[in-house]
């Protein structure tokens, strides 16, 4: 019997635009960004 996979997600370098002054940290744009991101990386280790 083998161990599950880990469920943690790993690490990975992501880069955001510069946060304007008094904007927070977590704004719609922001939020969709990550998502964005998210999906390119998913998509792309699903290809390996």
């Amino acid at each position: 019997m083998t161990s599950p996979k880990s469920l943690r997600i790993k690490e990975c370098p992501m880069v955001f635009r510069e946060r304007v002054h008094g904007e927070s940290k977590m704004t719609p744009r922001i939020i969709g960004q990550f998502f964005v991101a998210l999906a390119e990386i998913k998509i792309r280790n699903a290809f390996r």
